[in-house]
């Protein structure tokens, strides 16, 4: 095996197939990268930066019992293809706003033969009013997206009652989550936890925001990215 099999053997024990296959997809980011620009991580460091730290501990114990997941924002495709690959039997739904984005996210799609994952280009705020998305998923996954005052009311229209949020942060998260709060009502949200994890370094300041919705999200949410913004 090669390093980067070495490494995802050594930190998850994954099968020999799941390995395989999320090292397929790591040759396709990056031979893509050369001419999409699609992440700024270095080849050496991805298994880190976008694989392990997708795959947290946090994340896969909270996907155990999900049937069906959306990725707001995926670009490159992490964490919902990584996470796709390795729960083949939940119903990945990718948002995305950006054609080249898109564009990747379907080719790599494709030539994984991933079955149980899809991609839509669209903006989150409006996807999210669709009757086919509106509080239709259990949970809801961002990664390096916005703030979380911001990232929440973008995100909670996706969500069934009882669902969650599952949000990838740095930092800042603790103050980020103070922040957003004046908003949880107004978005049916309880419940936060924030929970470091590290994937890469011991001083890594990496957290899981989990959020847990009550109830059902008044019509008017998610308002526009404009007002959103205004509002933060």
């Amino acid at each position: 095996m090669n390093e980067f099999a070495n490494v995802l053997q050594d930190k998850t024990g994954f099968s020999k197939e799941i390995i395989q296959k999320l090292s397929d997809f790591n040759d396709l980011l990056y031979i893509k990268n050369e001419v999409l620009n699609l992440t700024r991580i270095k080849k050496e460091d991805s298994v880190y930066r976008n694989f392990l730290d997708s795959l947290n501990s946090i994340v896969m114990s909270e996907m155990k019992a999900a049937k069906k997941v959306v990725d707001i924002g995926s670009g490159s495709g992490f964490p919902a293809i990584a996470l796709a690959i390795v729960f083949p039997h939940i119903k990945f739904t990718m948002v995305e706003t950006t054609g080249k984005k898109v564009e990747f996210l379907k080719e790599a799609i494709e030539k994984l033969q991933l079955k149980n994952i899809r991609v839509i280009k669209g903006r989150a705020e409006e996807l999210a009013h669709d009757k086919l998305h509106r509080e239709k998923y259990d949970i809801i996954t961002a990664r390096a997206v916005a703030k979380l005052s911001v990232l929440a009311e973008l995100t909670s229209g996706y969500v069934k009652v009882d669902g969650k949020l599952l949000l990838y942060k740095g930092m800042n998260a603790n103050t980020e989550l103070e922040t957003a709060k004046k908003m949880f009502q107004q978005l049916k949200l309880e419940s936060a936890k924030v929970i470091k994890y590290t994937s890469f370094k011991e001083d890594d300041e990496l957290y899981m925001v989990i959020i847990k919705k009550y109830g059902e999200l008044y019509a008017m949410y998610p308002r526009s990215y404009s007002k959103i913004k205004k509002s933060n």
